[in-house]
């Protein structure tokens, strides 16, 4: 593969940035990423697919604010692709500044 699993992420992009371009007063656009094992959506700020056409495994950073001062509630979840049943984008109530979703690809040495 593996361009496919870089496009469709690219595309979640490109359509959170959409609507978040369009987003309601008071509201942020969101990304939410539904895994096999639950039906609790988790609120993705960033996703990390590997280069390795081999490896199948995404890192979902669930953080609400800065990498550097995560909080109780944050996550970092590695999931394998196929874990993944639907990835939804939509609007919830702004707390302070609208967390924002990137798709970063990286290398077997990051």
């Amino acid at each position: 593969m593996n361009a496919d699993r870089h496009s469709h992420w690219k595309r979640v992009q490109r359509r959170h940035k959409l609507l978040a371009a369009a987003a309601p007063a008071g509201h942020e656009a969101v990304v939410q990423v539904i895994l096999n094992s639950t039906d609790e959506p988790l609120v993705v700020r960033w996703v990390e697919t590997p280069t390795d056409d081999e490896d199948r495994w995404l890192l979902l950073f669930s953080i609400e604010g800065e990498p550097e001062t995560m909080r109780p509630t944050d996550r970092i979840v590695l999931a394998h692709e196929d874990d993944i049943r639907r990835v939804e984008i939509g609007y919830r109530t702004l707390e302070g500044e609208p967390l924002g979703f990137a798709c970063i690809t990286v290398t077997d040495d990051d």
